[in-house]
């Protein structure tokens, strides 16, 4: 079952209090070329018309508040659709009157947002502080090998262009260099990148559709761009946005990614296997707490509460009741503390033992 909006798109769009909200979010002179280029794109994508109106029209203006265009041929930014499970409660009634609840699935297409890579190249030279910036794909032969110390990866380029056409391409890279002279680069294998794909999409890991099937080598080179800007590029406020708002539909709680987990930054320049925790499990907004058992605790003795004492009776386990509940750190603390007490007993005793007694040496 699919929910379908009750209001066509195109009249929703031109409606006058859209427009109002339009002509606020974008500024007034912007508005008509945005609704003829957004009504462009709805025309042109059938199945954005059975999104929720209210979705589509916050992707846009996002797009919008960071002045790219969302024509799909210029690959700056895109609107997607994907169908979204959503579960309801819905309240049933039984034969005897009484009613129960149950869960209901139904699916939606929901617009979503999307950041090209040349998007993140618009945006990263509007901030001022990249000299260069660049993606490209790699073929067969040019990666000769990335010294695991400095992190520099060495490329042997083909310059002939129909010699390397011919070639296959075995990977991607992102470079940038920034006014400062600081520079970086990042190179992920096709098998990395697919990897990366089946992981932070749905419609890829599953059905094997969507930008990474139909568009590999756009999705590719924006990855690579994007996990690189993210954890070493400079960040201006237009970046921190487009990294947050990519792939994700725009509701009044804020990003809600459809298709995708929140995106990590993958870090290929350690060995993850062996040092622990790598950059692979810092998402671009904070470290995931993977450790932290968050579990609620059932509570303690001392903790439960306590049935009240009949006339007569001693109050049960008082002593209990009234025992300040140990938090782990002051445990440890604890435990450090008698360890402590314990080898300078142990310490004194060996020392004593070399001694003579004074009532011994007093017979």
């Amino acid at each position: 079952m699919t929910n379908k909006p009750t209001v066509s798109l195109q009249a929703y769009i031109r409606s006058g209090a859209v427009q109002q909200v339009i002509g606020e979010s974008i500024g007034g002179d912007n508005a008509g070329n945005f609704t003829t280029s957004l009504l462009s794109v709805v025309n042109t994508n059938p199945v954005l018309q059975d999104c929720p109106p209210e979705s589509v029209i916050k992707a846009a203006i996002t797009a919008a508040s960071m002045k790219l265009p969302i024509d799909p041929n210029l690959g700056f930014a895109y609107i997607i659709p994907y169908n979204n499970k959503i579960k309801t409660k819905e309240t049933r009634t039984k034969p005897d009157g009484s009613t129960f609840e149950v869960t209901v699935e139904t699916w939606q297409n929901v617009a979503q947002f999307q950041l090209g890579y040349k998007g993140f190249i618009q945006l990263a030279q509007r901030s001022g502080q990249f000299k260069r910036i660049n993606s490209s794909d790699v073929r067969e032969g040019e990666y000769l090998g990335t010294d695991r110390r400095s992190g520099e990866i060495e490329f042997d380029f083909i310059q002939d262009d129909k010699e390397r056409n011919a070639k296959p391409v075995i990977g991607y890279l992102g470079y940038f260099r920034l006014n400062n002279g600081f520079e970086k680069e990042l190179y992920m294998t096709v098998e990395e990148l697919q990897a990366h794909a089946k992981k932070y999409s749905k419609n890829y890991a599953k059905y094997g559709t969507g930008l990474w099937k139909d568009q590999f080598d756009v999705m590719a080179k924006k990855t690579v761009l994007k996990l690189l800007i993210s954890k070493y590029g400079a960040l201006s406020t237009s970046l921190q946005q487009a990294i947050r708002a990519d792939q994700a539909s725009i509701d009044g709680d804020g990003y809600n990614y459809v298709d995708n987990e929140k995106e990590s930054i993958v870090d290929t320049d350690d060995d993850s296997d062996k040092k622990g925790k790598s950059d692979k499990e810092n998402v671009i907004e904070g470290e995931t707490a993977d450790d932290v058992d968050q579990t609620p605790k059932e509570p303690t003795e001392a903790e439960a509460p306590q049935d009240e004492p009949k006339v007569g009776e001693a109050p049960k386990n008082e002593a209990k009741a009234t025992t300040p509940v140990e938090t782990p750190k002051e445990k440890l603390q604890r435990k450090i503390a008698e360890s402590a007490k314990r080898r300078k007993e142990e310490a004194e005793k060996g020392t004593q033992s070399t001694l003579v007694p004074e009532d011994e040496e007093a017979k």
